[in-house]
């Protein structure tokens, strides 16, 4: 990648960073193989930065990229770890009263129990504010499809929870 490229990059990534990051934590499950997957996600997408036809897609691509990889890191296997509280407090980014972040690390080990595809439509778009048809573009299928695994994903995770965290999350899925 030369000067002009790497600049360029940079001017379209520095948007992109901060939900990159939280998506990263959150399907990786911790801060550190968070902060691993994010890396490898920007190298990745440095060195193929040339084969990108449309650099306004950028987003896209980097949200499939760590999805991907993500997903060769640990295919044999469902990775659910515990969230810890700063961690959590990061990844909502929302400023939650302290009393809810135990909650909330409920609902976040509960959505990484739901199908791959649905607890990954969720994440896109409540924590990492993706359009539907972003959301599209990264998982494939159609825009009816994304739309049906977010309405499918909510509602099974509600019955995974009781009556507390489901307020909890009906308040968090709506900030």
């Amino acid at each position: 990648m030369d000067k002009r490229e790497s600049e360029l990059f940079k001017k379209r990534y520095d948007p992109i960073h901060e939900p990159l990051d939280r998506f990263c934590r959150l399907i990786a499950g911790n801060r550190e193989d968070g902060a691993d997957l994010l890396q490898e996600t920007v190298l990745t997408t440095m060195s193929n930065y040339h084969k990108i036809n449309k650099k306004e897609a950028l987003k896209s691509f980097m949200f499939s990229t760590a999805s991907n990889i993500n997903k060769k890191r640990f295919s044999r296997k469902r990775h659910f770890v515990g969230f810890e509280a700063e961690e959590v407090a990061h990844i909502s980014g929302n400023g939650l009263a302290a009393e809810h972040i135990t909650d909330l690390s409920i609902i976040y080990e509960k959505l990484m129990a739901l199908p791959t595809k649905m607890s990954e439509a969720m994440m896109l778009f409540h924590i990492s504010d993706m359009s539907l048809e972003d959301i599209r573009e990264i998982q494939g299928g159609s825009l009816s499809g994304v739309k049906l695994r977010l309405k499918r994903g909510r509602e099974k995770l509600l019955t995974m929870l009781n009556e507390k965290q489901q307020v909890i999350m009906s308040i968090f899925l709506t900030i």
